[in-house]
């Protein structure tokens, strides 16, 4: 599989699947910043044991969220500029609540450093079902300069509109880090088994930034 590159929600779901079950792999690192909000900014840390451009492509190819992410039905992309992509999701809810559904804009990045090529992604959603909307990103630097793992920051705000959610907050964070977790397991399955459709995806990101900029 092709990772070099000399050169990443997609949109998570605003309430980022907050029943889905904890999937099996190494824990991800939790912490909150308070927002004034309902729900602070959930921050989760993990180190992911694949290259940057690997996990960007896993995390950017939103399509195929639902065949990892827990809860995610589907992903329609109604718009794709290449760095800007549009996309709509549907997210199974609990209980007798109908599927939340939103609509996402999300951006990658590219952001060069001393280590090796890092991607941001970031999205923007201005308002769902249970919500009035949610903004975020994940960071993806690589953890030294061999590029063999990846270092990977997410933070997540959304602005539910029930109190009722305060009695969630704890379960939201936990269920983001089980989000996390999942990306982690997908990433390393289909780069270690040199899934065509992720090396599809790579070479569409490293088209994207065609020559790196200097780091600075």
């Amino acid at each position: 599989m092709n990772t070099s590159s000399k050169i990443y929600p997609i949109g998570v779901s605003v309430f980022f699947l907050i029943f889905s079950p904890l999937v099996h792999a190494s824990p991800s690192q939790i912490s909150e910043i308070p927002s004034g909000g309902i729900w602070p900014t959930f921050v989760i840390t993990k180190v992911i044991p694949a290259p940057p451009i690997a996990v960007a492509a896993t995390f950017w190819e939103c399509e195929r969220s639902p065949e990892y992410v827990p809860n995610c039905i589907s992903v329609q992309r109604v718009k794709d500029t290449g760095t800007v992509v549009v996309a709509n999701y549907r997210l199974g809810m609990p209980f007798f609540l109908s599927d939340e559904l939103y609509q996402s804009t999300n951006h990658i990045e590219l952001i060069p450093s001393p280590l090796g090529n890092s991607y941001k992604i970031s999205w923007v959603v201005p308002t769902s079902t249970y919500s009035d909307g949610a903004r975020g990103s994940i960071l993806i630097e690589p953890t030294d300069s061999t590029g063999a793992s990846s270092k990977v920051t997410y933070r997540n705000l959304a602005r539910p509109t029930s109190h009722f959610a305060k009695l969630l907050k704890r379960k939201a964070s936990q269920e983001s880090a089980a989000s996390i977790d999942a990306l982690d397991i997908q990433t390393v399955k289909e780069f270690h088994s040199k899934s065509s459709e992720l090396d599809a995806e790579i070479f569409r990101i490293n088209a994207l930034f065609p020559v790196s900029p200097t780091p600075h």
